[in-house]
């Protein structure tokens, strides 16, 4: 199988970069596939896992996209591929944020971490913050819990701040235990305000957030077991388990919490029970000893229910926020990006095209006699046609290319990298594809057809200009005769 793969992709490598020859369906799956970095918001460390693992090559890919999962790819994509390996490591790749490359299914083994199923996955979770195209899947709460909301304290930062305030209180308490004439306390409470300064100044140097929470966790648990086991300060030292259950909810996960708090508390009855005295004679009193399991135990059930309570709300505004952000970018309709939406990704695009010099191109497409049909067979009619176009247009589109509902009947398609002549063989095969789409109303079959505007940006001129070109497109092919794809004519040169 992965033989197979391997000389399908060589086969599909080997076709020179003018030739038009589309590779036959049965090769399409075994594809490349186009990822930017631009697709992985937030998700830097997933692409840097897999160019670490040393099982991905990365190769140039001009402008050639296919779809994720091989299934789907554009026609006008699926030709000669002329990759060639390249050498690429994730520095290089992440200060060119706008490059290009492609991940290899048959070069993608076991041996990686993530699996290629789990980097598809991932891929197919972040698709939508960048391209908008698909309606908005429930996203787990463990990956919403990640996200902070406005007033909260950062994990590291609190970790921080509670070594900032532990540090001067071990040397304190170090000064005394060497004052009772205890060196032993003394030299280890020194040490551990020693390794939680170093901790925080690891992280400072490295940014490592799991490793410094992960140390802080571990040098808190080894103090509050020397200080409840060594009864330090005349027994006093085993309160400063109290503050143990606080800190462990808010700086972990709910269940490593539980783990934590639970074992921390085991331990505890295991220290004041009979074979505790066995091992450790403890000198703490009964009534001491049971006051301190019940307020303990009661404390970080506390802690429990209002951490859950804190998680809960949290989780409850940022899916909140994250439904009006969805809202106010998507047509209600259609579940497409809507106008503002769309503008903005023109605007992306075209600082990428200032950048860059790479070329995109947009289609401007209006449903032909909409208003007969509303004014025939009533607005539900209308709505479902608008949806049927709508439908049909994503399934021809790539997933790199922004959809949005432009207004009314009006549909915008914003093609990246696309010159002018594919934006045409896109907008052609978009409207066959339409033509041969209908709705029932009442029993009888309604046709739908569109008429469509390609323009492809020219030299430094501006999105309005742009979209003006489309729109006497659109409206040259309206007096045409509808159901037609008309292209733009090149703008003026502009200094």
């Amino acid at each position: 199988m992965l033989l197979n793969q391997l000389v399908a992709i060589w086969d599909a490598m080997r076709v020179p970069a003018n030739n038009p020859a589309r590779v036959s369906d049965n090769l399409r799956s075994k594809l490349p596939v186009l990822i930017r970095e631009t697709d992985f918001p937030g998700r830097l460390d997933d692409m840097k896992d897999l160019f670490l693992s040393g099982n991905v090559n990365a190769c140039d890919a001009s402008n050639h996209y296919t779809d994720l999962s091989g299934q789907l790819p554009n026609p006008v994509v699926a030709l000669g591929l002329p990759l060639q390996p390249m050498c690429i490591n994730f520095d290089q790749f992440k200060r060119d944020r706008e490059a290009r490359y492609v991940l290899t299914q048959s070069q993608f083994t076991k041996r990686s971490s993530m699996g290629w199923q789990g980097f598809c996955d991932i891929y197919q979770r972040q698709q939508h913050h960048t391209h908008m195209n698909q309606p908005a899947s429930r996203t787990p709460d463990a990956e919403l819990s990640q996200f902070r909301v406005k007033g909260e304290i950062p994990v590291p930062a609190l970790i921080n701040g509670l070594t900032c305030a532990a540090v001067p209180l071990l040397v304190f308490f170090a000064w005394r235990s060497s004052g009772h004439g205890d060196p032993l306390t003394s030299r280890l409470l020194l040490a551990f305000a020693t390794l939680l300064a170093t901790n925080a100044i690891v992280f400072l140097s490295l940014g490592n957030k799991t490793l410094q929470r992960r140390a802080f966790i571990t040098l808190i648990i080894a103090l509050f077991t020397y200080l409840a086991i060594q009864a330090v300060e005349d027994g006093s030292a085993i309160i400063w388990l109290f503050a143990y259950p606080p800190i462990i909810f808010y700086i972990s996960e709910a269940r490593v919490s539980i783990l934590a708090c639970v074992g921390g508390w085991l331990a505890v009855l295991f220290l004041f029970s009979p074979l505790g005295d066995v091992v450790f004679d403890s000198p703490y009193s009964t009534s001491f000893r049971l006051s301190m399991i019940i307020v303990l135990a009661f404390e970080m059930a506390t802690c429990y229910i209002l951490d859950q309570s804190r998680r809960r709300s949290k989780l409850g505004l940022i899916r909140l926020a994250a439904e009006f952000e969805y809202a106010a970018k998507h047509d209600a309709l259609t579940s497409l990006a809507n106008r503002r939406e769309a503008l903005e990704q023109l605007e992306t695009e075209c600082q990428r095209y200032l950048r860059n010099g790479r070329r995109f191109s947009v289609l401007l497409m209006d449903i032909d006699l909409f208003k007969n049909v509303n004014d025939t067979y009533g607005h539900q009619a209308g709505d479902d046609m608008i949806v049927l176009v709508a439908r049909t247009v994503t399934g021809q589109s790539r997933k790199v290319d922004t959809i949005a509902r432009w207004g009314g009947e009006e549909f915008l398609v914003l093609l990246p990298e696309t010159a002018l002549a594919e934006a045409a063989a896109t907008a052609e095969r978009i409207r066959c594809a339409v033509a041969s789409q209908a709705i029932d109303c009442a029993g009888k079959r309604v046709a739908a057809t569109i008429s469509i505007g390609a323009a492809c940006i020219q030299g430094s001129e501006s999105i309005d200009r742009l979209l003006q070109r489309a729109d006497e497109a659109l409206y040259q092919a309206k007096t045409l005769g509808r159901n037609r794809v008309c292209q733009a004519t090149e703008a003026l040169h502009q200094p």
